[in-house]
């Protein structure tokens, strides 16, 4: 018996749905726009399929260098906020892999949409002209994206006015909580 039902093509393993093509191709969109202050205007009229609960933190890449009288100075590299499920998984493959170059774990934020939130502060640092071009690590060699002059950014203080102003616009709770050092 033959069935009356149109005969639906199956989706190969992999392939994107229709939902997800529409998605990338909004987002592509977006990402022409070229004033960043507008990308996230349009960031938050958009809806965000697959994001997820998670924390946003805050790492600042350091060298440590140290003068003849012995005290530590240190010496900013970049200041980066990326997200994580985990904030405890990004410090130990940073620890692990870049020898020499020393991180110092801040603040991290929770959030229901991690993934908007980090695109949005990303965006901007970049319209505050706070982006670096990324270059090997001196310690791992590996070109780590993402991170920001802390100075342009305002430092410790500017990055968390910049995620707290987000937060308080996607409608989330605000609150730093203070990154332990893992040893």
């Amino acid at each position: 018996m033959a069935s009356l039902q149109p005969p639906y093509r199956r989706r190969r393993h992999g392939e994107p749905s229709p939902t997800e093509l529409r998605r990338h191709r909004k987002l592509a969109e977006i990402t022409r726009i070229p004033n960043e202050i507008d990308q996230c205007i349009a960031l938050l009229d958009t809806r965000r399929y697959k994001d997820f609960r998670g924390e946003l933190y805050m790492v600042f890449r350091v060298t440590r260098v140290f003068d003849h009288t012995l005290q530590m100075e240190v010496d900013a590299l970049g200041i980066k906020s990326g997200y994580s499920i985990d904030t405890a998984r990004p410090q130990l493959q940073y620890r692990d892999k870049c020898v020499g170059v020393g991180f110092i774990w801040c603040y991290k934020y929770t959030c229901d949409q991690v993934k908007l939130l980090e695109c949005l502060v990303h965006l901007t640092l970049c319209s505050q002209g706070a982006a670096i071009p990324s270059y090997p690590c001196p310690g791992c060699g590996v070109c780590h994206r993402e991170f920001y002059l802390d100075s342009v950014a305002g430092g410790l203080d500017g990055l968390c006015g910049i995620i707290e102003f987000w937060l308080e616009v996607l409608g989330q709770q605000v609150e730093g909580i203070v990154i332990e050092p893992i040893d």
